[in-house]
């Protein structure tokens, strides 16, 4: 009852406001109004008496807000700490946020481990964002954070695909001291710059269900808890050297890149094509053999529950990212790439 009390007073107020001087928000001319009026009576707040100038003093805002609150018997410095928290409160929200859970909780070397990313403080669906991960193996080394999205993606796109077969004696593999089985034979599909299989996938700022509304994209400080708008949107997912993963093409040397099948547009088996799986869409999972020592992060690109204030459809795009880390902006507004370099 306390909160509807004040709540019923914020609103009493704006009404009392408005009715002092409706005419100049209207756009009327007060004073051809008033000689339109004559003495007619005002049918305001303050009651038949009138507040026409010349027939009673009119209180100041202060005054006769003062006056309301005291006749609703409101405490006012209630109302105004309610009003504080009312204008603080966009500054409250934490942001979307990601933790990691694991399948199983204690994994062994050499065994099956899957991590399954789960989301908040996203409108859309998972099966509608773009999940970029990043596996860092043990035996990795100077590797820049681009490589392990590539090789995680690579993971994610061929799933069990044997690719190495399919290139036959263009397999890199084959120059080594002990090249496999298969460097004896030709490559059973030439590269070629098309896409022979149709798998292509247009990405979509802030996820597939966003087809058609106009992008914002957002970077959440956690410290202060405001929303930067980015000066352009983008995404955080990887792409081949000389190629834009989500551009609706995908060439054959971006599936030999992928290491993904040109005959068939879903290697994975998961429900979308190649181009896709590669953005990551609605891959809330990944699976590998787990070595000690394997480090795994993600992030999540979708559409926040804050809407813009722009006068369209669109809400805020976001993303969140393992560890909740603040993302430092480096020049007048946030970029792709000041979320990129938290990913390190």
């Amino acid at each position: 009852m306390h909160f509807f009390k004040k709540t019923f007073a914020i609103f009493t107020i704006a009404n009392l406001l408005l009715s002092l001087n409706p005419a100049p928000a209207l756009g009327f001319d007060i004073s051809s109004l008033l000689s339109n009026l004559g003495g007619a009576s005002d049918t305001t707040i303050f009651g038949q008496a009138g507040v026409l100038a010349g027939l009673v003093d009119v209180p100041s805002p202060s005054e006769a807000t003062s006056e309301v609150l005291n006749s609703l018997g409101f405490d006012q410095q209630e109302v105004r700490k309610f009003a504080k928290q009312s204008n603080a409160t966009a500054y409250k929200d934490d942001g979307p946020k990601v933790e990691l859970t694991f399948i199983p909780t204690t994994p062994e070397p050499g065994k099956k481990i899957t991590a399954i990313a789960s989301a908040t403080g996203f409108s859309n669906a998972p099966k509608n964002q773009y999940f970029t991960w990043f596996l860092k193996r043990a035996a990795d080394k100077n590797k820049s954070i681009d490589d392990y999205k590539i090789q995680t993606a690579r993971l994610i796109a061929s799933s069990d695909y044997e690719w190495q077969q399919l290139l036959g004696s263009d397999d890199p593999a084959c120059s080594s001291s002990q090249p496999p089985a298969h460097c004896s034979l030709l490559r059973t599909t030439p590269a070629s710059s098309g896409d022979g299989d149709g798998d292509g996938y247009q990405a979509i700022t802030g996820g597939e269900d966003q087809k058609g509304k106009s992008g914002h994209c957002f970077v959440h400080n956690i410290a202060t808890g405001e929303d930067s708008e980015m000066e352009e949107c983008g995404h955080l997912f990887p792409h081949a050297p000389g190629e834009e993963t989500g551009d609706n093409v995908f060439t054959s040397s971006e599936e030999d890149f992928w290491r993904t099948d040109p005959n068939n547009k879903d290697t994975s088996g998961s429900g979308v094509v190649d181009e896709a799986s590669v953005a990551g869409l609605g891959k809330m999972e990944l699976s590998w053999i787990y070595s000690p020592g394997d480090k795994i992060g993600v992030a999540v690109e979708g559409v926040a529950l804050a809407p813009t204030t722009e006068k369209d459809a669109s809400f805020k795009t976001m993303w969140a990212i393992t560890n909740n880390p603040i993302i430092e902006i480096e020049g007048d507004k946030p970029s792709i790439d000041d979320i990129n370099a938290v990913l390190e």
